[in-house]
């Protein structure tokens, strides 16, 4: 009695194992998704991605303040209109597929001017953003929950002796600057300041009377960085008094300055230049007093004191940073070639990411000149680990990199639904790449036979293979047969045991063909032949496979064994080995 009920619990135990489905755990991973919008006249790039009809070109990106109630849902733009002649700014959401919608109360007169955004929310009521043009400049107040109704609230026209700027760089908000802050103003002709108490225009601010390329600002050391072609200014202020000095390109740095941001997380200012990043870092002097040191970012860890590696590559035209709530630390790299990130948080091999070419940019070429890069704030729901959403203007459109926390799982089944759309892959039941009608859509794939057509559908076989075996899900292992008969297709076709076809085809579908021979077994059928020793592989990879963990009976794996045998036997035969 005993006996038996222990041989009952044993087999049911037994049966769990074989035939439940496997628990594997599958933590959640940051999934990159990349949209791409061009401009209207680069509009026949690609049917396969949107298009901005009524838009020449960006030349700015601009996130929402951090406090906004849609800081997390698009971008404000500055564009030139199709007509060539008129500039609008827009509001862009971002789940509305390139929908833009004109902010009417804002005049944008030309495609030199430049918005900056104040992040304080003790101003919230106040300002909003600057909107920098070559002789003024509007200050102007949004509704903090509808991004498309802002106005202007006030004027502040340049004085005569600034007349000569012809564009303007950047702009910045220093909040703790001053009674009620200051905004500073990058232009061609040198650094000018405004003061937000009084609304007075300063000219040429310590006298830096040459191009400023970009600024910079911590609040937490109270200092306010400016670079030019030549120099980078450091202006260090208090309540009291403020001082400046200066750093000279070729020295510590090693080229021109073409852009800035500051990271307060890691607390060091990134400088952009054509030849990588150098890094500024405080030191708190014994005294209270801040040092700053430079360290050189390249390719690998170089400077002693550097502790950031790897740069993927140079050629830096646009640095940004999320001023989320949430402290997102990430530091973004707009460049010629594309954008990078960089993650403080990260283990060393991932702490960059990079996204180039068509498969994140809207271009075919390699040189995309990001010339803008807006990195939003995030959703306050959004997990702490999740990156924030970046927008970048390139030279024939906009590229929108955004980012959701998927699992292996969720991404599987993302590709199987995509390959399972009707007409996309499959053709006689063989697996193969397509040409595309129209460059990146994938929409107009048209399947054709070639020459790897037994040995791509024999490793999609696998994986479905592998799927059963992990979740026992009898309609996979229904779909997975069908593939196996294709590949069993392969093997017949030819009427020669153990040399399967590498693609098959209807008599009907085209005319005859270098290596393509009537079926002297289907009548109605021709096949591919000069099989190749990868196609073998192959088959010889899944046919075990098949056996082992797809077949449920004594007939299924006498079909699968019977092809390795064929397969096997046909090789040593002719001494194919």
């Amino acid at each position: 009695m005993w006996s038996k009920l222990v041989f009952f619990i044993v087999s049911t135990i037994l049966f769990y194992e074989l035939f439940s489905a496997t628990v594997i755990h599958d933590s959640e991973y940051e999934q990159v998704i990349a949209e791409r919008y061009l401009f209207a006249p680069f509009a026949n790039d690609s049917t396969g991605w949107s298009v901005l009809n009524s838009i020449n070109y960006v030349w700015q990106a601009i996130a929402l303040p951090q406090y906004h109630s849609q800081a997390s849902a698009g971008v404000w733009l500055l564009a030139q209109n199709l007509d060539y002649a008129t500039f609008n700014m827009y509001w862009m959401p971002l789940a509305s597929n390139g929908t833009l919608i004109v902010l009417s109360e804002i005049e944008v007169s030309n495609n030199t001017s430049y918005l900056a955004v104040s992040n304080d929310e003790n101003y919230a009521q106040v300002r909003t953003a600057a909107l920098i043009s070559v002789n003024q400049v509007q200050i102007i107040l949004c509704d903090l929950s509808n991004a498309t109704i802002c106005r202007v609230v006030r004027t502040v026209v340049f004085s005569t002796i600034m007349m000569n700027i012809t564009k303007i760089n950047a702009g910045l908000f220093v909040t703790d600057l001053g009674i009620d802050g200051w905004l500073y103003i990058a232009s061609d002709t040198g650094l000018h300041g405004l003061d937000l108490f009084t609304y007075t225009i300063f000219p040429f601010l310590n006298q830096i009377n040459s191009s400023v390329s970009s600024l910079a600002w911590s609040s937490r050391r109270k200092t306010v960085f400016a670079g030019t072609l030549t120099k980078l200014w450091i202006q260090s202020y208090d309540n009291i008094s403020d001082q400046w000095r200066f750093e000279h390109v070729n020295g510590l740095i090693d080229a021109s300055i073409t852009s800035l941001v500051y990271s307060d997380i890691q607390d060091k200012l990134w400088i952009g230049q054509n030849t990588g990043i150098t890094l500024l870092s405080p030191i708190i002097l014994p005294s209270g007093c801040v040092h700053w040191y430079f360290s050189r970012l390249a390719g690998k860890i170089s400077n002693p004191g550097s502790d950031i590696g790897h740069l993927p590559f140079a050629n830096i035209t646009t640095l940004s940073i999320s001023h989320s709530t949430s402290l997102d630390g990430r530091v973004w790299l707009g460049a010629v070639h594309g954008l990078m990130r960089f993650d403080i948080n990260a283990t060393d091999i991932d702490a960059w990411r990079v996204f180039n070419s068509a498969l994140y940019m809207p271009s075919r070429q390699s040189i995309v000149n990001i010339a803008s890069l807006a990195v939003l704030s995030q959703d306050g729901e959004a997990p702490a680990n999740l990156g924030s959403t970046a927008v970048a203007v390139a030279s024939r459109g906009l590229a929108v990199i955004r980012f959701e926390m998927w699992t292996l799982a969720q991404k599987a089944n993302y590709f199987q639904k995509w390959f399972d759309s009707p007409s996309r892959y499959v053709k006689y039941g063989l697996v193969c790449g397509c040409t595309m009608s129209s460059w990146g859509d994938i929409r107009t794939c048209v399947k054709e036979p070639c020459d790897s057509d037994g040995l791509w559908t024999a490793i999609y076989l696998a994986s479905q293979i592998f799927r059963y075996a992990t979740t026992h899900d009898l309609q996979v292992k229904k779909e997975a047969w069908k593939y196996f008969e294709t590949l069993e297709l392969l093997n017949k076709v030819t009427g020669i045991p153990g040399y399967p076809s590498r693609s098959v085809a209807n008599r009907t579908d085209f005319p005859p063909r270098s290596r393509w021979y009537p079926s002297p077994t289907y009548s109605d059928l021709q096949f591919y032949g000069d099989t190749s020793s990868d196609e073998i592989v192959g088959h010889q990879f899944v046919h075990p496979l098949v056996h082992d963990l797809l077949a449920e009976n004594d007939d299924e794996r006498q079909r699968a064994y019977i092809l390795i045998v064929n397969i096997t036997t046909h090789i040593l035969t002719h001494d194919c080995i």
